[in-house]
């Protein structure tokens, strides 16, 4: 083997020692993601509880500060992340959307035909925590 064989196959040996060691680091500094949807479908769901069983306007006032906070809190969180998996945008934004739809469709009707029922607001929170939830499996899975 030559000399500039011996160099290339260095090289080659080195690029690929890289590339799989960019791939751990990408792995394992993406499993943020995994917490940060968990967190948001646990929110989603206290908020709805929250809001559903408290009542206007306290549930609304409490709902919404504990919401806008966590969502701050889970802003920064995501800001400081240094990697992200390709596509997790993508995703994410298509199970926040699901949420968005869910969370409407279930405060619109349970604050309009049932106010304070439990059997309304706990199952609703958990159909609109699903997104999130399923989010964070499909994450985890990656």
């Amino acid at each position: 083997m030559s000399e500039r064989d011996t160099h290339d196959a260095m090289d080659a040996a080195a690029a690929l020692a890289r590339a799989q060691d960019l791939d751990s680091a990408v792995r394992g500094g993406s499993r943020w993601a995994v917490r940060y949807q968990l967190v948001y479908g646990a929110a989603i769901a206290i908020t709805v509880t929250v809001v559903g069983l408290l009542g206007h306007p306290v549930g609304t006032v409490v709902g919404t500060v504990f919401w806008l906070v966590t969502l701050a809190a889970l802003i920064v969180y995501a800001l400081r992340q240094p990697v992200i998996r390709r596509g997790f945008g993508q995703r994410h934004s298509l199970a926040l959307g699901a949420s968005t739809m869910l969370y409407i469709g279930t405060l619109f009707t349970g604050t309009s035909y049932f106010e304070g029922d439990p059997a309304w607001w706990l199952p609703g929170a958990v159909v609109v925590a699903l997104p999130a939830f399923i989010g964070a499996y499909v994450a985890a899975r990656r």
